[in-house]
């Protein structure tokens, strides 16, 4: 059992995407030996499809529970963690024996076959590796393209290491719980990468689920709550005016978000990682 991974997989409103993403991990050429879905409180067909397409796979464990009362990337550290509480019961009362891996994967999100064995493969190669993703693709034009040029590990669709995530304690209870999680294991000496040969395919952009200017001032929100220097983020704030659509809308609505954070109830995170990564802005610039 070198290769074996457990999968957590948030879910809520998917009916759309959801039968694709089941099919495309009942493909992988390596499988996980247990695949958690959390089904935070679906109002549409979702749960219909989970049933029809999970019966009789005792690999495939389903909750549905009603987490959150609305579904954005600012709550999916509280979905992934009751997954993760489940997880523990379930790895002593199934047996599963020694978890190498695990695996997150968005309910928007298909892969290709042998997505997880290549990410498998890279990890053996480099035992320092404690983060990697693949390449994750949106469909722009007919085309399918890489929404982000990085080498960092994106969140969607991910592997960790096994004993990466439980020393640093788990998923981070925090808002963007996916660069938290690679900054608290790089600081514990591990690499965190992206396999561009590994490919998944992303059935809507970043934010499309809701409102894209939502999207946006929500993201500004959380640099309020990860202790961002307001003239770093009036910074990230013109880089998405120009870069991302509605172009200077974008920009201007997420520096909103971060300043009606001096006005909320939202209490920024004590976190000395955390705040020491959010003060080092400049040398990530000038590197």
């Amino acid at each position: 059992m070198k290769d074996n991974y457990v999968l957590i997989t948030p879910l809520k409103n998917e009916e759309i995407t959801i039968k694709q993403v089941i099919d495309s991990v009942k493909r992988q050429s390596i499988r996980p030996s247990l695949w958690i879905i959390v089904n935070d409180g679906s109002t549409d067909n979702s749960q219909k499809i989970l049933d029809i397409e999970t019966k009789n796979e005792d690999w495939i464990y389903v909750i549905n529970k009603e987490i959150n009362s609305s579904y954005n990337w600012l709550a999916i550290s509280s979905v992934l963690n009751e997954g993760m509480k489940k997880l523990e019961t379930l790895l002593v009362s199934r047996k599963i024996g020694e978890v190498k891996y695990l695996g997150i994967l968005d309910s928007d999100i298909t892969v290709e076959m042998s997505y997880f064995e290549k990410l498998i493969s890279e990890l053996k190669k480099n035992e320092n590796i404690g983060v990697i993703s693949g390449d994750i693709l949106i469909k722009k034009e007919n085309v399918w393209i890489s929404e982000y040029n990085s080498k960092e590990p994106r969140g969607g669709a991910r592997l960790y290491l096994f004993d990466a995530i439980q020393d640093i304690g788990g998923i981070p209870k925090t808002p963007n719980w996916d660069r938290i999680s690679d900054l608290k294991i790089n600081n514990l000496g591990y690499i965190t990468t992206a396999l561009t040969s590994a490919k998944a395919y992303q059935h809507r952009e970043s934010f499309g689920k809701e409102n894209q200017l939502k999207g946006y001032f929500k993201h500004g929100r959380s640099k309020y709550i990860l202790c961002n220097n307001p003239i770093h983020v009036l910074l990230i704030s013109l880089k998405h005016g120009f870069k991302k659509k509605p172009y200077i809308f974008s920009g201007i609505v997420f520096f909103a978000g971060y300043i009606t954070g001096f006005f909320s109830n939202n209490k920024k995170i004590r976190d000395k990682e955390v705040i020491k990564y959010s003060n080092d802005f400049w040398k990530r610039i000038f590197k």
